[in-house]
């Protein structure tokens, strides 16, 4: 990892200078399609703090380590004004989470070295010494301190004892047995990328900012989501109170917690979920992300203000059909920023506590993960003037930081100038579809590769996201643009259900996932084959998750595409809810109702109702620990081929989860055996 500190480090200090790179730098090397060793040079900033003075910026950056294969995160340091860019925490380890305290004089982060526990810790910036608050024995959340700076809360989980219903026999000594049995009594076993969900719920922990023990702050059987300090002696929560939260994991509300007796007043009086709680500067009233309650599969977030004893409730984003999230307020308690995805895009938004909108940046994103989902991160400073920091995208930029100040935006870091200097990135270009139900257009992309040539048609890969309620936009994505440097169109939409568009456009698809997103599938097929792009002899299709599922679908349908990959499919609703890590979502959301109640529904949307009609060569990809749509979705599909004598063929990634991207090898490893699936069956190959 030394070699990729110092390339950063030479590029913040002698190739950035305004954001632009010296003279003679785009020529250092000749250019080349983006590659498989390309994704292991990639770094992305991430989780961009504002000091309270609104005078720095301490930030996450993810970079990758080709030796161990691995992900992980140093802290650095900007100074808007400056420019000056410098690390801050480096090691061997990883280190993230980065929180300023009141006084802007220390740093709280959660650091995780080699083979140790992961620790809480603070960094006094004007000597930089970095000093331990507590070990992390389980997975915790960001850290949060207390006004007065003296205190920092984490949730964290509060495991409990597992069960035991026969004690095991007493072993002869120096015997070597196999494991006890493990007995489990609640709904959710299994959590994506994990062997087993550990008993227990989360709670608060408090400790003294200067060292010490992590004190449970709120005990008992409550599962708490998130926390913000009202003063230091009071916490607001997100608190599932008197309900499992396996079965109701939406069913949030925010209560005021006493530090000193313990005791919890609900403030949330309004039905539905509560989150992203926000308290404002005079500490008079919340702002939060609610979702109002009734039966449907996409129910629209919008942002609420209340008083602080949660009275008064009322939503600023009355029939906006952005997807919001994220709430901040403004240093004068006048506004309110949040995060909307809307159109592809995702947007930094000002809302005024009067409900008027403004969109004051349209390039919010990041790029972890292989393709181009809608999201981002930002954080609000400054005393007099709002000073704020987001997470910047671009179609090859996948993300730096950026801030907003005196209404203007600049790009403060260029983290992957050096390497994009020497790569020839493909063109994209904004596609309107034809609706075919004839109900308008639907937004879509069209990748063309390196080189592209007007007039010669070249193969199409046709990739669907998964979700189904997310949204796809024209931001960075290692998988598409591998795909375009093997020589493929590629095209994306975002297809009925997808967020950004309205709560109807979401639910186009509630209790019927996959008919009407295959005839759009067709349309946008169609409209690349009419604009000259794509050979309509080499059309292929894939996608991941949802994604996979309508893959899956699609080819039971019809025998248009030479060749198909399905990624992490659902293949059978039922085991899904019965074997998989989501039970309370499928019947909540997904399927309202149960497998054994609602047979027919489930089987109608499961493309293995569908696999008789299979003629086209189809590819099953999986990650050997995923639990959203375990490894038996994929088998099943594969199975039912091979028994057809179907040409299909099954890959399974060893340590990977349901996203196949948790390390840069899963993330090239997924592409190159679709591509080779894709060569393999090109009619012209």
């Amino acid at each position: 990892m030394t070699l990729k500190l110092g390339r950063s480090l030479a590029l913040a200090c002698a190739l950035w200078a305004g954001g632009a790179p010296l003279a003679g730098a785009q020529n250092a090397s000749p250019r080349h399609p983006f590659s498989a060793e390309d994704v292991f040079g990639l770094e992305f900033a991430t989780d961009p703090q504002v000091s309270p003075d609104g005078r720095q910026i301490a930030y996450a950056r993810r970079s990758y380590d080709i030796q161990t294969d691995r992900a992980r995160l140093t802290l650095w340091l900007l100074d808007i004004a400056s420019g000056d860019h410098r690390p801050l925490v480096t090691g061997p380890g990883s280190y993230g989470a980065p929180r300023w305290s009141p006084d802007g004089q220390r740093l709280a982060y959660t650091a995780t070295e080699p083979g140790q526990t992961p620790e809480l810790r603070v960094r006094y910036l004007p000597s930089g010494v970095n000093t331990t608050v507590a070990p992390l024995p389980e997975a915790a959340r960001t850290p949060v301190w207390s006004p007065d700076g003296r205190q920092i809360a984490i949730v964290m989980l509060a495991p409990d004892a597992p069960r035991v219903l026969a004690p095991p026999h007493k072993k002869p000594e120096g015997a070597q047995w196999a494991p006890p049995a493990r007995v489990f009594d609640r709904l959710q076993i299994h959590a994506d990328g994990k062997d087993a969900v550990k008993p227990g719920v989360d709670h608060v922990f408090v400790a003294p900012a200067d060292g010490g023990v992590l004190r449970d702050a709120t005990p008992g059987k409550a599962h708490i989501r998130e926390v913000q300090w009202l003063d230091q002696n009071t916490l607001v929560a997100g608190v599932i109170r008197g309900l499992d939260p396996d079965r109701f994991p939406e069913e949030t509300d925010l209560e005021r917690i006493d530090l000193a007796t313990g005791a919890a007043t609900r403030i949330s009086a309004r039905a539905g979920p509560e989150s992203d709680v926000a308290i404002s500067p005079d500490r008079r009233q919340i702002a939060f992300i609610g979702v109002d309650e009734h039966p449907a599969l996409y129910r629209r977030p919008s942002l609420y203000l209340a008083s602080i004893d949660g009275s008064g409730a009322r939503d600023l984003l009355p029939g906006f059909d952005g997807d919001v999230s994220a709430a901040r307020w403004s240093p004068d308690g006048r506004s309110i920023y949040v995060l909307a995805q809307i159109g592809g895009r995702t947007e930094l938004t000002r809302v005024g506590v009067d409900g008027r909108r403004e969109v004051i940046a349209k390039d919010v994103g990041f790029a972890i993960g292989g393709r181009p989902y809608g999201g981002g991160e930002f954080s609000v400073g400054g005393t007099r003037e709002p000073v704020l920091a987001y997470t910047q995208i671009g179609w090859t930029r996948p993300g730096d930081v950026a801030v907003l100040q005196g209404g203007k935006s600049r790009t403060l870091t260029q983290l992957n100038a050096d390497l994009f200097a020497s790569i020839d990135f493909p063109e994209i270009e904004p596609l309107k579809v034809r609706d075919p139900v004839g109900e308008g257009e639907i937004d879509a992309w069209v990748i063309k590769p390196p080189g592209f040539r007007p007039g010669t048609s070249y193969p199409l890969i046709i990739e669907v996201h998964g979700g189904p309620n997310a949204m796809y936009g024209p931001g960075f994505a290692t998988d598409f643009h591998r795909y375009a440097a093997e020589g493929y169109v590629v095209a994306f939409a975002n297809l009925s259900g997808s967020t950004g568009y309205g709560a109807a456009f979401a639910n186009r698809i509630d209790l019927d996932l996959p008919t009407r997103p295959f005839g759009e599938v067709m349309a946008l097929a169609d409209a690349v084959v009419a604009k000259g792009y794509a050979d309509p002899k080499r059309l292929f299709m894939t996608g991941g998750s949802y994604g996979g599922q309508l893959t899956a679908y699609a080819v039971g349908k019809t025998d248009r595409f030479a060749a198909a990959a399905a990624a992490s499919p659902v293949i059978d609703w039922t085991t899904i809810q019965l074997a998989a890590d989501t039970p309370a979502r499928v019947a909540n959301e997904m399927m309202r109702g149960m497998a054994w109640e609602k047979r027919d529904q489930f089987w109608a949307n499961s493309p293995l109702s569908g696999v008789g009609g299979v003629k086209t060569p189809t590819l099953l990809v999986v990650g050997e620990k995923d639990w959203r749509t375990p490894p038996h979705q994929a088998e099943q599909f594969y199975l039912a081929l091979k028994l057809r004598g179907v040409d299909t063929a099954l890959v399974t990634i060893p340590e990977a989860s349901h996203s196949l991207s948790s390390r840069p090898s899963m993330i090239n490893s997924k592409v190159d055996n679709i591509v080779a699936w894709f060569r393999a069956h090109d009619p012209k190959n």
